[in-house]
């Protein structure tokens, strides 16, 4: 390796001088062998096989050439670098002819990509990020949120799930681009201890500061409209389980406290209505919520943790793909919906008008006042 002036390197290429080389009288490296005459007669000799040699390396460099063109043609970029390490990108795409000029941009002449030129492929999802003027790592470290992102050094991500927006389609997008053979099964992609995820509080502060300053690195998560989400829960927590299991059981003593529940006979008793489960709601302290309908700013310390990117599951549809570019490298950009991963959808968005009046809507705006302002959701 060669050092230049402006501190980049040259890889010196070409065969090694063997262990007989010598130095010459002038001080330049040469090779102990035969004299000029006795090489010349060495190359009539070898003369055939010279030929043949140099037929081969002539077609071997077309080949190249042309595999090379081939291979061109798809423009993108390609995220290269370890983690922790200095990275960049790759421009791809149709090759040019140096020197040459034109309108056709396939002899355009070459334009060195640089740092400072080449786009990063998440400034796009960057125009939606939401971060505090300054970061404290040791008050993310005490966050609920530290039990909740989810870290992947492979994929380059911070990701913090938020139920009921959509945070059991990424949990399977992760886990399969982490090469977990079981990626589909959504009920070990739910269970903490069985997923085989890495969170936020598993990290070292420094780990934590390494990746938040990392601009290779993508933080991101996805909410939801607060009255859509709230609606889904009270329908898929109250409006649809049997009465008679623990599930059911379990979400009304979350609900109710476990002291009303021992006092009811909540099998054989009415559901909630959508306006008591608010009303209940609303009295709970923001610890002391089921995280299916806690505040969104609350489960992810949003305002608190840098998120390059807070998307909408309303716009999922336009940000999702460019997410799963990233984690994949390129290789998918596909999200998917709630049939392939077998996740039946409660339908609150078509459901609305049925459960909200005025003041129900009301009340959950004041309940979720920092998701709406927060999360600029309109009231």
């Amino acid at each position: 390796m060669y050092n230049n002036q402006q501190g980049g390197t040259y890889r010196r290429v070409g065969n090694p001088l063997p262990d007989s080389a010598v130095k010459s009288e002038d001080g330049l490296l040469g090779r102990a062998g035969p004299l000029k005459s006795d090489k010349a007669a060495m190359f009539k000799s070898n003369a055939p096989w010279k030929v043949v040699a140099f037929f081969f390396m002539g077609l071997s460099f077309l080949l190249a050439m042309r595999l090379s063109y081939t291979l061109g043609q798809e423009s993108g970029y390609i995220k290269t670098g370890a983690l922790g390490q200095e990275s960049g990108y790759i421009k791809t795409g149709v090759p040019v002819v140096p020197g040459a000029t034109g309108s056709n941009p396939a002899v355009e002449p070459p334009i060195q990509l640089t740092p400072a030129t080449i786009p990063n492929p998440l400034d796009e999802l960057r125009k939606f990020a939401i971060k505090p003027a300054q970061v404290d790592v040791e008050q993310i470290k005490s966050l609920p949120a530290a039990r909740r992102i989810i870290v992947s050094k492979n994929l380059r991500i911070m990701y913090c799930p938020i139920p009921k927006a959509a945070n059991s389609n990424w949990k399977l997008l992760i886990r399969k681009y982490e090469g977990f053979e079981d990626y589909a099964d959504l009920s070990i992609a739910n269970d903490r201890a069985a997923s085989g995820f890495t969170f936020l509080e598993d990290l070292s502060a420094a780990e934590i500061s390494g990746m938040l300053n990392d601009p290779d690195v993508l933080k991101f998560t996805f909410a939801r409209d607060p009255y859509a989400r709230t609606l889904s829960c009270y329908l898929n927590k109250f409006g649809n389980k049997d009465k008679s299991g623990e599930e059911y059981r379990i979400y009304m003593a979350q609900l109710y406290g476990w002291a009303w529940v021992k006092e009811h006979d909540i099998e054989n008793e009415e559901r909630p209505s959508f306006q008591q489960f608010v009303n209940q709601i609303s009295t709970q302290d923001f610890g002391e919520m089921n995280e299916h309908w806690a505040p969104q700013t609350y489960l992810c310390g949003v305002g608190l943790f840098p998120y390059d990117f807070v998307g909408k599951l309303e716009d999922i549809a336009t940000h999702a793909p460019k997410v799963i570019k990233w984690m994949a490298n390129g290789r998918e950009s596909h999200f998917p919906t709630q049939e392939e991963i077998k996740f039946s959808s409660m339908g609150a968005n078509e459901q609305m008008n049925q459960f909200y009046n005025e003041e129900i809507k009301k009340k959950v705006h004041e309940t979720f006042s920092e998701d709406f302002s927060r999360l600029q959701y309109t009231a």
